[in-house]
């Protein structure tokens, strides 16, 4: 990753902290309402590699500090690091702020969704 507040381009191939699956980033700045929740903010969405975009429950939604090892970097540009810039100053604004989404919490949430009785 260049810089350490910056974000990996789209189309960057990441292993998670304790992931044995590569991951194609496919999206950056996420915000998700889960069920009876507030509006969280993840970093990133992506999507298994190499089967791609499978469904909309196939999308794994992540923050940085998640990333363990960065396989490949996607294409970014001057327009990319423009957006980039305007996407972290927007949100450093306190009217746009969001509450951070924790993985951990996120899965749980997933499970107690598609296993209610359990």
């Amino acid at each position: 990753m260049k810089k350490e507040n910056s974000l990996l381009p789209i189309g960057s191939v990441v292993y998670l902290r304790e992931g044995t699956v590569k991951m194609v980033i496919i999206g950056r700045s996420n915000l998700l309402t889960p069920p009876e929740k507030e509006t969280v903010l993840f970093d990133y969405s992506a999507v298994i590699y190499p089967l791609g975009y499978v469904g909309e429950n196939e999308i794994y939604f992540f923050n940085k500090e998640d990333v363990d090892k960065v396989e490949f970097e996607g294409y970014s540009d001057s327009e990319n690091e423009q957006f980039i810039k305007n996407m972290l100053n927007y949100q450093k604004n306190p009217e746009n702020s969001f509450i951070k989404g924790n993985v951990d919490e996120f899965f749980e949430q997933e499970k107690e969704n598609v296993n209610p009785e359990e």
